[in-house]
């Protein structure tokens, strides 16, 4: 083989860090070289954010139904044959006052116990937002986020927390950039790289749905394992800086790829079953693997992201929408059990992120793109069994519909429910502020959906 192909063939090789994002691995080669045992962090606490992502914009009017009669009917007239009936609503009792009293859709019983039991939390209409904008405002487009209603535009927004097209990195990178200087990553991916988690100095370590993934091309042979070893050396070697580092961090990504795999060899195992054919829960349980093994790990702060796609229901919405938040509902009952064993209820807030809700509007068979839509925190941090926000005015062409359809304009801005998180996580008003620069357009940078308590060196 020639040598060329060869390094070709190895570094192709799926790893426990995606070399795709290189550029930002560029900058944590300084990084790797810091001692695995240290983290040299301000935090002696341990805490951890899992972004559950349901790709595709979740019909969430769907999830969160009103009870009150008179605006279950005028959902019910929107949402036509996809209307939950009323008689099949899981009713809930919020400790704060609404404008109006919501169900849970039929298919969320433990979430309704997660709720009930103040361990869930419901942020209402909240959607990318460049600043609170009304109706008589939609023609203003310099107010508006770019390119609404694009899957990939306003899952760019979510995960960028800021309003610049041009940039690639996300909030949980740029934040990995600014507070962490552990070897192996502070954030990792149970489905891919994404923007969500690469910084400019930092990437994710991403698991695959059978945990560590290594180099496969290198398991070959024996001989193929030495040989690049031994042209990985040489090229540390080279005068070349940028071929110097590049070989640097395959180095580091090895090491941190045998490191991170031994310790989940080594997690203890779990008396909760997994859901069967639950692919989100598959990737929950990596999660609480991981978060179970922090002695090892000696990471005080982690980001996870887990994705579960389809939400996208343009057709066959009624069969699909209900098959999926079954499965977000297994899922996330069985990660809060896995982590009342493991004793890091209080220590790991988890929380939901769609890039966008649905119209109310049906049609015929689904709902197309729309904006503003409900999202679930969950955690013994999170001051649960409340709605935070505004719940919306369900009136096709009414004040909170952005034109006719039923594209709910958000009372909440993502970023607000960002700053909510990260603030509880420990960052500082000064260190939010520079992660969510758009974040000075909004009056309440904090929701008060979690408890505070971070302890520092």
């Amino acid at each position: 083989m020639q040598r060329r192909n060869f390094l070709k063939q190895a570094l192709t090789s799926t790893v426990g860090m995606s070399l795709a994002t290189s550029g930002a691995m560029l900058g944590q080669f300084s990084l790797a070289k810091a001692a695995l045992a240290d983290t040299n962090s301000k935090f002696v606490d341990y805490k951890a954010l899992v972004c559950v992502y349901l790709a595709g914009g979740n019909d969430s009017m769907n999830m969160i139904i009103p009870t009150d009669n008179n605006m279950y009917k005028t959902y019910a007239s929107a949402k036509q044959t996809l209307a939950i009936p009323f008689d099949q609503l899981l009713k809930i009792n919020p400790r704060n006052n609404n404008t109006y009293a919501v169900g849970l859709n039929n298919n969320l019983p433990k979430v309704r116990n997660l709720f009930s039991t103040g361990r869930l939390g419901i942020i209402a209409n909240v959607g990318t937002l460049h600043r609170r904008v009304t109706k008589a405002e939609m023609n203003r487009l310099d107010l508006l986020p770019p390119q609404l209603f694009s899957h990939n535009d306003q899952t760019a927004h979510w995960m960028r927390g800021n309003l610049d097209t041009s940039q690639y990195t996300g909030w949980a990178g740029r934040m990995a950039d600014m507070i962490s200087t552990t070897a192996v990553p502070m954030n990792f991916s149970l489905n891919g790289t994404n923007r969500l988690q690469v910084g400019a100095k930092s990437a994710p370590f991403t698991l695959g749905v059978d945990g560590v993934v290594d180099f496969s091309s290198l398991r070959a042979s024996e001989l193929r394992k030495k040989t690049f070893e031994r042209l990985n050396r040489q090229a540390e070697l080279q005068g070349n800086p940028l071929v110097s580092a590049y070989a640097t961090a395959f180095s580091d990504m090895q090491a941190n790829v045998t490191f991170v795999k031994g310790v989940l060899e080594g997690a203890d195992s779990s008396k909760v079953g997994i859901p069967a054919d639950n692919d989100l829960a598959a990737q929950l349980n990596h999660v609480a693997n991981l978060i179970g093994q922090q002695d090892e790990l000696k990471q005080t702060r982690q980001v996870f992201f887990v994705k579960l796609s389809g939400w996208d229901t343009h057709d066959d919405q009624k069969e699909d929408h209900a098959a999926l938040l079954k499965t977000l509902d297994d899922a996330l009952s069985y990660f809060d059990r896995r982590l009342n064993e493991l004793g890091k209820q209080n220590a790991v807030t988890t929380f939901t992120m769609s890039e966008f809700g649905r119209t109310l509007s049906s049609n015929g068979d689904g709902t197309d793109h729309g904006w503003g839509g409900h999202q679930f925190v969950m955690g013994g941090a999170v001051a649960g069994g409340n709605i935070y926000g505004t719940l919306p005015d369900l009136t096709l062409g009414g004040r909170d519909d952005q034109g006719s359809a039923g594209r709910i304009i958000p009372s909440t801005a993502s970023d607000q429910m960002t700053s909510t998180l990260l603030r509880w996580f420990g960052l500082s008003a000064g260190q939010v502020q520079e992660l969510l620069p758009n974040l000075t357009n909004f009056d309440i940078p904090d929701l008060g959906f979690m408890k505070y308590t971070t302890h520092v060196r």
